[in-house]
């Protein structure tokens, strides 16, 4: 069982039945608040989340902090990860294989822009998101005709 919040801590409690598992993060819950409140720290309630792990099928009762509910999900988004239930890391997968479908996209923009003679829109675009292209590269390999001090390409940045 992973309790998540959006500030990044975890709490982390385990049993084989998942009655047990709701008590004991229960008990937890029931003491934090005091321990907030010594310590002068604030946790949104509504963007606490539970994950339960495992084959468990009917959802346990929502826990409660601060008398609000807290919900069960069975995929959640942690440190720019997404974990199911399961712990199998699909969704995580899935979100990888499309990022890179989309960067592959660019690329190939960037590419094909390279070797011919004419600029392009695309190309612009693509060097925003390779990062290592320096403005001077850009221009050398996009644009040759537009390399004049006063042109609109010597004056943009591809960063900002």
């Amino acid at each position: 069982m992973l309790l998540l919040y959006t500030d990044n801590s975890t709490d982390l409690v385990s049993s084989r039945r998942a009655d047990l598992v709701v008590k004991k993060l229960q008990r937890v819950f029931d003491l934090l608040p005091d321990w907030l409140d010594k310590w002068r720290v604030a946790v949104n309630v509504t963007k606490t989340v539970a994950l339960l792990t495992g084959q468990q099928r009917i959802m346990p009762p929502k826990l409660r902090l601060r008398e609000q509910g807290v919900k069960w999900q069975t995929r959640v988004r942690y440190l720019r990860v997404q974990i199911d239930r399961n712990m199998r890391m699909v969704a995580q997968v899935e979100h990888v294989i499309h990022q890179n479908g989309a960067a592959r996209t660019c690329c190939t923009q960037f590419f094909e822009c390279t070797y011919r003679s004419e600029p392009k829109l695309s190309c612009t675009r693509a060097t925003s998101v390779l990062g290592s292209l320096t403005q001077r590269q850009h221009s050398k390999h996009c644009a040759p005709q537009h390399r004049g001090r006063g042109s609109e390409l010597s004056r943009t940045s591809l960063y900002g």
